[in-house]
């Protein structure tokens, strides 16, 4: 998942990227201390319906080799007036399995309009009615394919098309069904009660949230009892008044498989009419700071009023980390890039969170919940809740968040990311290559 600033605003676009194909427990490489919290915590009442059910439904999603499934979604996107949403109707038929094989097929009123894959040589996106497709680099990771998928579409998919992401990304990262566990303490409520839809008895798990002041979001999931597999989703974001998303989506199959699917079905072979197709680039949203610029300088406070500049650390890589206490997505990932310094700290990596589009003291209650994280330095950028003069979007042109920069001992940019996974190992490579540069 990710959270991604829109003209200022917070709009949830639900982008998850993670690793599947390994139980739950393995999967989960959270810092021990924080883990053994939560254990007690665990420990000391019972597990809810809602627990339960979501227990369930990563164990069963989590032991898969591969996944596949089929689905109805009716969502509100962009009509060719931006500001009005319109409903669509779209049908998805999706699989997935790491590390090579990704495929989403979009249908609209039956006929076959798009088509998303990657193998093992490259990605494509393909308008299926306009017989035009654009090619993008073989991605390391789910993160890579969605990212592929929406530069090199641009112009070329509608606005409907990311709705076929929603589900398609937390299938990669099961955990991520419970949007609960990655939010603030406090911030969510979580409830479940059997329910009858559409004639089937299903356990209905309702997670409802205020991200920010004004911000919410309900998270509805509708899980057959019989499967543990979703039936049922609806997902509705409001902000002061405005519906921000408004999404529901139907399965009609799944497939969940114990060996790996033919590599056929990931291939792409571009009909002989198709045109190669090259995206423009958007002028209302700039590209996040290059690979080899500089990166800007800047002033930030920590927890105990102290002001830091990056500057400050010239000679040292500094892996440079955009966060919110209300995104979801960033609380998830935390511990994990908090994992990831325990590795690179005794090399003289330095960890900065700038904890971005937020309030000060939001931002002061969370770094005392999470005074375990001593090995990432936080820190809050003073312009607060103001998105367009913040750090993140101003001097570094970030969307969306989290982001993280590596940024080498010259004060250049290496390379940089929009959520830390630890499967794919593209941190790790990029802060090795920061680290050996002279």
């Amino acid at each position: 998942m990710k959270v991604r600033m829109i003209g200022g605003c917070a709009a949830l676009v639900v982008l998850v990227f993670g690793s599947f194909g390994v139980p739950a427990s393995a999967a989960d490489t959270t810092k021990p201390a924080v883990a053994a919290d939560a254990a007690k915590a665990a420990a000391a009442k019972p597990p809810t319906m809602a627990e339960m059910a979501l227990a369930r439904l990563q164990a069963v999603i989590g032991g898969a080799q591969s996944i596949a499934y089929t689905s109805t979604i009716k969502t509100l996107a962009p009509s060719k007036d931006p500001k009005v949403l319109k409903p669509v109707m779209l049908q998805v038929s999706a699989k997935l399995q790491q590390p090579d094989g990704y495929r989403i097929e979009i249908s609209k009123a039956g006929s076959l309009v798009y088509v998303m894959t990657s193998g093992k040589s490259s990605g494509y996106v393909v308008d299926v009615p306009g017989k035009r497709y654009a090619a993008f680099e073989k991605p390391d990771s789910q993160t890579g394919f969605q990212m592929g998928v929406q530069t090199a579409g641009r112009g070329l998919l509608d606005g409907s098309a990311a709705s076929a992401f929603i589900v398609f990304d937390q299938l990669n990262d099961p955990h991520q069904f419970d949007v609960s566990s990655a939010a603030p303490p406090g911030t969510f409520t979580t409830v479940a009660a059997p329910a009858l839809l559409n004639g089937k008895r299903l356990i209905k798990i309702v997670q409802s949230a205020t991200m920010q002041p004004g911000r919410k979001i309900a998270f509805r999931l509708y899980v057959d009892p019989t499967t543990s597999l979703p039936s049922h989703i609806e997902l509705e974001a409001d902000d002061k008044g405005k519906d921000l998303v408004g999404y529901q989506e139907d399965f009609t199959t799944w497939t969940i498989g114990s060996s790996p699917l033919p590599v056929s079905d990931f291939d792409f072979v571009p009909d002989a009419a198709a045109k190669a197709y090259t995206a423009p680039v958007d002028p209302r949203q700039p590209p996040v700071l290059a690979n080899g610029a500089l990166a800007p300088d800047f002033t930030v406070t920590t927890a105990d009023g102290k002001s830091i500049k990056l500057s400050a650390y010239a000679g040292k890589v500094v892996v440079l980390d955009f966060w919110a206490t209300w995104c979801g997505p960033c609380q998830r990932e935390l511990p994990l890039i908090s994992g990831l310094a325990d590795e690179y700290t005794p090399k003289g990596v330095v960890f900065l969170a700038v904890c971005s589009w937020d309030q000060n003291a939001q931002f002061l209650d969370w770094t005392k919940a999470h005074s375990s994280l001593t090995n990432i330095t936080f820190a809050f950028d003073p312009v607060g809740v103001d998105g367009d003069k913040s750090i993140a979007i101003k001097q570094y042109s970030v969307s969306g968040i989290p982001t993280q920069f590596i940024i080498g001992k010259d004060g250049h940019v290496v390379g940089s990311m929009d959520y830390y996974d630890p499967s794919d190992r593209h941190q790790h490579k990029l802060i090795d290559k920061a680290l050996a540069a002279q």
